[in-house]
């Protein structure tokens, strides 16, 4: 009977990440890997991006909502919820090429991806100890390679089998998963309910002190960076402006995933060698970001046809952009247990609406700066883009000094507290 229940639980995590896996190949494909065709359907940048917005925007507001349920009924049992809404929008995704039914799945699927992201740190939280950063590292790096299937994997099987085949193939593979994850569900000892209550208004108000919300923005803003690029334009950009053909253009953001992917671990890893110091990563990744995005808007007004430098660059937004073990180790020093899951949900919630934002903005200034012609943007347009996220990755620079301040101040106040920055 215990080796039945250990089983279980090992096909319960097994699942977990099997659904985080599905969750990031549905955020790179639509419409990062499959932009031109989405044209097609709706006909302008703008309408295509609209797909990346809509998706950010349900997967940013409902991460505050999931944290509070995974905190309240556990990770597992919301994982459960999660993985129905992922089968949904898959097979809503694969079934049509009406508009309004695309946006729809876009938003189911989001809200899955969203509930399955939280409720595997909170199991990984629960149960890690001080080896949190480390077992977070190893499941979202398992879990983050699912990015890596959506870039050139998924290119060739979209050039070989079309559309609707890998969609539906998609979405046939999450339902599997989804049987398998119930039957072991139904037969593992599943950890009590904590009768937790839904935040009150003072969980609230902490979430958002100051140094919450610092760390909102030093770690939002290259995430949505990074996301901007894996989900809506990397992919167009290096078609249009560096002349990568599809499959090289892919080959380029499954470069980036493979490098986010590892960095996962890495940045874990090497915080965890640095006496669990996570400050020079946060700082790692706040100017890394900046000086990519701004070194790409230099080299298009420039005029400068370094396609490999700027794929260079975009590898390095990707190695920037994903820190989660460390601003979540981050958070868990400095908020009580009863608030983790949500001030981790509100973290990823400010990412992905700042995705949501600039996934918008570029459509609208690719369009208002130089329709396309035969579906290729000009100069003009990206380099009004870039300049953009180079401004918003600024942003994220001031708060990561301001936070390295109060950390430096705190420290110096309390010199027996066990405060590392450097």
């Amino acid at each position: 009977m215990r080796n039945k229940r250990e089983l279980c639980n090992w096909v319960l995590l097994t699942g977990a990440i099997l659904f985080y896996f599905c969750a990031n190949l549905q955020k790179v494909i639509i419409p990062g890997q499959t932009f031109n065709h989405m044209l097609e359907i709706l006909h302008s940048a703008t309408m295509v991006t609209l797909l990346a917005t809509v998706f950010s925007f349900a997967y940013a507001l409902l991460q505050p909502v999931a944290g509070a349920l995974a905190d309240r009924f556990s990770g597992i049992r919301t994982i459960a919820v999660a993985g129905a809404m992922l089968v949904l929008g898959s097979f809503g995704a694969a079934m049509t090429d009406t508009a309004w039914v695309l946006y729809a799945s876009r938003i189911v699927t989001a809200l899955g991806a969203a509930m399955v992201y939280v409720s595997l740190i909170q199991h990984a939280g629960t149960f890690a100890g001080d080896k949190l950063s480390i077992v977070l590292g190893f499941s979202l790096m398992m879990g983050n390679t699912g990015s890596i299937a959506g870039t050139t994997p998924f290119a060739m099987g979209l050039q070989y089998l079309g559309y609707t085949i890998m969609m539906l193939s998609i979405g046939a593979f999450i339902l599997a998963i989804y049987i398998i994850y119930l039957l072991a569900m139904a037969s593992a000892e599943l950890p009590p309910m904590t009768g937790r209550k839904m935040p009150s208004l003072s969980d609230v108000i902490w979430a958002f002190s100051k140094r919450n919300v610092l760390i909102y923005f030093i770690t939002g803003i290259p995430l949505a960076m990074l996301l901007m690029m894996l989900m809506t334009l990397g992919k167009k950009f290096l078609q249009d402006h560096c002349g990568f053909g599809s499959i090289g253009a892919s080959n380029v953001t499954l470069a980036m995933t493979i490098i986010t992917t590892l960095n996962v671990f890495v940045s874990a890893w090497v915080s965890r060698m640095m006496g669990n110091r996570k400050m020079p990563i946060l700082l790692y990744g706040s100017i890394g970001t900046f000086s990519a995005v701004t070194g790409i808007a230099v080299l298009i007004a420039t005029g400068a046809k370094c396609a490999w430098l700027v794929a260079a660059l975009m590898c390095v937004v990707a190695s920037t952009g994903n820190i989660a073990p460390v601003f979540v180790a981050y958070l868990k020093e400095h908020n009580h247990a009863g608030v983790f899951a949500m001030v981790v949900g509100l973290a990823n919630t400010a990412a992905f609406l700042i995705a949501a934002v600039v996934d918008n903005l570029c459509g609208i200034m690719m369009d208002q700066f130089g329709t396309a012609v035969d579906g290729v943007y000009s100069e003009k347009s990206y380099l009004a883009v870039f300049i953009m996220l180079s401004v918003i990755s600024a942003m994220a620079v001031v708060a990561n000094i301001t936070l390295f301040r109060m950390d430096r101040k705190k420290a110096e106040q309390h010199p027996d507290a066990e405060i590392k920055i450097y």
